[in-house]
């Protein structure tokens, strides 16, 4: 199953003339010599609740409450026991504030070095975010675990075409990176390639040395990655 909606193709050139016509192609040149985090997919079932109008969906252990707006984590679904898990945004610079998500994600199983990690959810955007070159972009947020249940802090992430496949081992002991093309200064016209490394301890943003060109709202979406 992918992970991201339906996508015309990306056009990607890199600094060695070597072109790709895919998003999958796309994700290969950008985790180039990084090891890929291993991620399966989780099992989700929407949960109404009994005498309410609230209908949320149950993923790898989280409950994501639509008409709360947050996430937590279930310990007893037949008791309703829930623990509230803060949600942290990371926006890009100059964003004054993140779109809207629309509270009903695809949930993964995160790895890495062969032991649980976390859980990756990614997100469409609510109202325009679901029509036209908007829908380029989305959220993904990142759970990571302590010991065998998720943690405390969850962290939100909005890049263009993201996937929970993006995900990377990082260098640290217990992290997990994601790669994110973003808006840079408010501006479509400026991206920029963001590694976000994240430990159960919290996120590290670092801009790669890569330069980005093209237009995020453009008609084809084509982007022009120039680095060694």
């Amino acid at each position: 199953m992918r992970l991201c909606a339906i996508v015309p193709a990306i056009f990607l050139l890199l600094a060695s003339d070597t072109q790709a016509d895919s998003d999958d192609a796309l994700r290969a040149s950008i985790r180039a010599g990084k090891a890929p985090a291993r991620v399966v997919e989780a099992k989700k079932v929407g949960y109404c609740r009994e005498g309410t109008d609230y209908c949320d969906q149950y993923v790898d252990r989280l409950i994501v409450l639509r008409n709360e707006k947050r996430i937590a984590f279930m310990r007893d679904l037949r008791r309703w026991k829930t623990r509230p898990i803060r949600l942290v945004e990371h926006a890009p610079d100059g964003a004054a504030e993140l779109p809207e998500i629309d509270w009903n994600p695809g949930g993964y199983e995160v790895f890495r070095a062969g032991k649980r990690w976390g859980t990756c959810l990614w997100f469409s955007h609510e109202g325009l975010g679901k029509s036209g070159h908007f829908q380029r972009w989305g959220t993904i947020v990142l759970v990571p675990w302590k010991g065998n249940e998720p943690g405390p802090v969850a962290h939100r992430f909005v890049g263009y075409w993201p996937s929970c496949n993006d995900l990377v081992e990082g260098e640290k002991e217990g992290e997990i990176a994601l790669p994110t093309i973003e808006i840079a200064n408010n501006d479509p016209q400026h991206l920029s390639l963001i590694w976000n490394q994240c430990t159960l301890r919290g996120c590290t943003r670092v801009k790669d040395f890569r330069t980005i060109t093209g237009s995020s709202d453009s008609g084809s979406g084509a982007l022009r990655i120039q680095g060694e």
